[in-house]
């Protein structure tokens, strides 16, 4: 019971079975107890939390994703932050979910997005190691034409 809220707390990073990169441990990808959405290259991972390692994978059905309309900006928001992790987080690891609203085909209703970002650096020989994890939650309100963005932050440093 403990290993899956452990994993998801710390936003674990595990590389893909097919080595086609790397999925976050988060509940806002969590279809159930061990599979997880990967919304980048839209499969599911199989997880198996005691071993820390993803062990299948498979494609998601089309209602584990969000529509069309919804993935343009998912995507879009995606491939930014994806830049932005590559250049500041040299082990680091992001990804963005719909949070609210997967469904909407077109202008006309709220949504929402998710960006999580997970980095650590193991160096135990040095006696230091760290990690960063954030979460920034993204609301699109049309009728107010407006995004509010909020954001959770959590470093740890041991020596």
């Amino acid at each position: 019971e403990a290993y899956p809220e452990y994993n998801k707390t710390h936003l674990l990073s595990l590389q893909l079975p097919d080595r086609s990169g790397d999925i976050i441990i988060t509940t806002y990808g969590e279809i159930d107890r061990n599979n997880y959405l990967d919304p980048r290259t839209a499969q599911i991972a199989t997880v198996d939390h005691v071993k820390q390692t993803c062990t299948k994978l498979r494609p998601a059905a089309d209602e584990e994703l969000p529509s069309a309309y919804i993935e343009e900006f998912r995507s879009a928001i995606d491939y930014e932050v994806s830049k932005y992790v590559g250049e500041a987080y040299p082990k680091g690891v992001s990804a963005v979910y719909c949070t609210n609203g997967k469904d909407l085909e077109e202008p006309g209703a709220d949504f929402g997005l998710a960006v999580v970002i997970s980095a650590a650096r193991r160096s135990p020989r040095n006696f230091c190691n760290g990690s960063w994890r954030s979460i920034w939650t993204l609301e699109f309100s049309y009728a107010f034409q407006l995004v509010e963005i909020k954001g959770k932050i959590q470093v740890s440093c041991f020596t």
